[in-house]
């Protein structure tokens, strides 16, 4: 685990913790997969999830659903293996919008805790904590 730990009791979080994962790949994977799998063993113990997805054709958020997680799909930028230096402007032009696009849903849906899956893509982990029970939380 990399990053803050969740802070401040279970009391002052709730008797449910709402988890955010942050994936910026449309198409399912591993960190999809991960979800997936550990939905419902979290919710066991009082942990809800909600996905964040990037806005893009894909067919990620339709299995997610399918399964009965809770997704949530906003623009988020991502790097890729591009030559074309526009491309890398607009991902740094976004980046702080991507950061407020995350912080408007953690206030939304009153978020506890920020999951980031990769370390490239590090929108989720910018301070996006809102509430005095949030932390920032990364899987390698």
């Amino acid at each position: 685990m990399v990053g803050q730990t969740v802070r401040g009791s279970r009391e002052e979080c709730g008797d449910e913790v709402k988890r955010l994962m942050v994936i910026h790949y449309p198409f399912f994977g591993g960190p999809h997969n991960q979800a997936l799998r550990l939905n419902y063993p979290l919710e066991g113990i009082g942990v809800s999830t909600t996905v964040v997805l990037p806005g893009e054709p894909g067919n990620a958020a339709d299995r997610l659903r399918s399964a009965g997680l809770d997704v949530a799909e906003i623009r988020l930028h991502r790097i890729r293996a591009r030559v074309d230096p526009r491309f890398h402007v607009r991902l740094i032009a976004g980046f702080f919008r991507d950061v407020q696009r995350l912080r408007a849903l953690i206030r939304e849906r009153s978020v506890d805790v920020v999951e980031i899956n990769g370390l490239v893509n590090a929108q989720g982990g910018c301070r996006c904590s809102t509430r005095g029970c949030s932390g920032d939380l990364a899987t390698p």
